[in-house]
């Protein structure tokens, strides 16, 4: 199958490969309110003489909105957490300085400030 992805998630989808490797034309509308990227994909099992799976994915194609920058609040939210999970390893990990952690704490929270800024207010 083959889908158009946005932010993500997907939009669009063509499930009908069964006649094997040929051109194919896929067309899908996407309303674009707010920057965004916009990426194409496609799964599928080789022909009856090839053995194995394919899995293609193009770069993404990044859609400016007034010239702002495309955020996507779920992938914030996600690197805030592995950022959280990775402060909390830290805080109980071995040090051979104190300072090492406390500076290593101090840039996980400079870190956090960023995506954090990003959500502004969701």
């Amino acid at each position: 199958w083959c889908e158009f992805i946005v932010n993500g998630e997907p939009v669009g989808r063509l499930d009908d490969l069964s006649s094997g490797p040929a051109e194919r034309e896929f067309t899908q509308e996407i309303e674009i309110t707010e920057s965004v990227w916009v990426v194409f994909r496609a799964f599928g099992e080789y022909p009856e003489k090839r053995r194995g799976y394919y899995y293609v994915h193009a770069n993404p194609v990044w859609c400016l909105v007034d010239e702002k920058p495309v955020i996507v609040p779920a992938s914030v939210k996600y690197w805030i957490a592995r950022i959280n999970d990775l402060s909390g390893f830290v805080k109980k990990a071995k040090f051979d300085k104190e300072e090492d952690r406390r500076r290593t704490l101090a840039i996980l929270a400079e870190g956090r400030a960023v995506y954090e800024a990003l959500l502004g207010g969701n």
